[in-house]
């Protein structure tokens, strides 16, 4: 017994220094790739002694004569770069040994480092498809069992120990495993069986599973297998009542679901990365166009100049791409309601992509210009407001809040629901001095003034709450007597 465990050990401290070996390297690989090969393309023209001149930062006379190689590289990279994130989690989650519901080891042990590689790999790739309606075959690929006509944006999810069921539509930023990481070990004690026509809100937790045609709201938490479906809500779980859906709603023509396709899964996965790519080659080029060359006394200002081109062209990006074609494309003069396979619901995931790829330039949450970062993208601010947050609004074309309106960590403001293959939108307005919370949620609910939301609670859709104090997941008033200093 002593032989077999310091062979286990070995074998998992092997594991986890190739592991960290390999893992810096391959982030980097497609960039060592690409400048390999352009490099072997100077040198094949231009002789392998370009480098020494007298001048500093000289490049090869080919690359001077063709900068449009800047914009190639920039694009190769970028796509070299998405491939390797949907490619390595396949191959990882097809090679690697599968994990087992019934796993409990150490944090240590080979199991859950494998474990935490599919894990952490599934769930990025699948973060970068978001929308795409590729994204239920690639569970497929990463060895996950789903059924037909089922339909989901991105995903928390360990592959080997998941299975949906038919006609399921999910929302985005589920968690669907039961793995849990605690006092030095990880466990995955269940399988993940979603079954037949079931309705996922977003930010919810499914552990073990859910019976058919359930519907789990938003930041619900579904520890065990239910004994019948129905809709829930809330944390702990409650079981509501709610219509049935309309008929219809998922029914496209041909050249709309064609259209949705093409849109979701080609234009949002590879085009706004390489567009992106190719900005970055412009300011390449430019740089390149107005410094040839530093001199040997002036290249410390030449070189803070080039840096300056670079943050301007990274502020025009942001204010051509994700405001001015965004507010373009995605405002509220939009329909406040769409079904799933109008052109409304193509362009509303086009803006969210966008957003995702073009970043912000600056940093701006927390500080004064956060107000005029968020009115830029369509949100109505009163004054004084603040947050630390980076997406406070999750519809910024719809959001509306008052004057004086503090969101805490992580708090947000959500202005739509997707549910029965219906988006629809607000807008709701969130009232004068209200608090939002830590982690806490105004979801498609009005806001009167002077309202307190506490941290980790959620609203009901169409609710709306009156001045005071309110906790809870769905939330509700507290008690006048109660302390929001010793509460919050």
């Amino acid at each position: 017994e002593d032989t077999a465990a310091r062979r286990l050990v070995l074998w998992s401290l092997l594991f986890f220094a190739v592991w960290s070996a390999a893992s810096p390297l391959s982030t980097t690989l497609p960039l060592f790739l690409v400048l390999w090969l352009m490099r072997s393309v100077t040198q094949s023209q231009d002789g392998e002694h370009w480098h020494d001149g007298r001048s500093l930062d000289t490049l090869p006379p080919l690359i001077m004569d063709h900068l449009w190689l800047f914009l190639m590289l920039a694009v190769g990279f970028a796509v070299l770069r998405l491939l390797q994130l949907l490619l390595l989690p396949v191959i990882a989650c097809r090679l690697l040994p599968k994990v087992r519901a019934g796993l409990d080891v150490p944090l240590w042990h080979w199991r859950a480092q494998v474990a935490s590689i599919k894990l952490r790999w599934a769930t990025a790739a699948s973060l970068e498809l978001a929308d795409a309606s590729i994204q239920a075959s690639y569970f497929r690929l990463l060895g996950a069992r789903v059924g037909r006509g089922t339909t989901m944006s991105e995903q928390t999810l360990l592959p080997d120990t998941l299975t949906i069921g038919k006609g399921c539509f999910f929302a985005s930023a589920n968690t669907m495993t039961s793995v849990k990481v605690d006092q030095g070990r990880m466990r995955v004690p269940h399988m993940t069986h979603i079954k037949d026509g079931c309705f996922l809100g977003n930010q919810n937790h499914i552990a073990e599973g859910i019976q058919e045609n359930t519907f789990v709201g938003l930041r619900t938490w579904v520890p065990t297998m239910p004994e019948d479906g129905g809709s829930l809500f809330g944390n702990p779980a409650m079981k509501f009542g709610r219509p049935p859906a309309a008929e219809g709603t998922a029914i496209g023509t041909v050249p709309q679901k064609v259209w949705h396709h093409f849109s979701t899964s080609i234009i949002d996965v590879f085009f706004w990365r390489i567009l992106h790519s190719c900005f970055t080659g412009v300011a390449l080029i430019v740089g390149r166009l107005v410094f040839p060359e530093y001199s040997g006394q002036w290249w410390p200002l030449e070189f803070v100049a080039e840096v300056a081109i670079f943050a301007a062209l990274s502020v025009l990006t942001w204010l051509l791409v994700p405001v001015g074609f965004s507010n373009l494309i995605y405002n509220d003069r939009m329909p406040l309601s769409a079904p799933y396979y109008s052109t409304v619901i193509t362009r509303w995931f086009n803006v969210n992509k966008i957003r995702r790829v073009f970043t912000k330039p600056l940093r701006t949450s927390g500080s004064f210009w956060d107000a005029t970062m968020l009115r830029l993208i369509g949100v109505h601010v009163g004054k004084r407001f603040f947050s630390p947050n980076d997406d406070v609004m999750i519809d910024p074309p719809f959001g509306r809040l008052g004057d004086d309106v503090t969101v805490d960590y992580d708090g947000q403001v959500r202005q739509h629901s997707f549910e029965d293959d219906v988006l629809k939108w607000g807008p709701f307005r969130v009232g004068n001095n209200a608090n939002i919370g830590q982690a806490a949620m105004v979801a498609m609910s009005e806001c009167a003034d002077d309202v307190s939301l506490l941290r980790g609670s959620v609203t009901w859709k169409g609710q709306v709450l009156e001045a005071g104090v309110y906790e809870g997941a769905p939330a509700a008033p507290v008690d006048e007597d109660f302390n929001f200093a010793n509460g919050a």
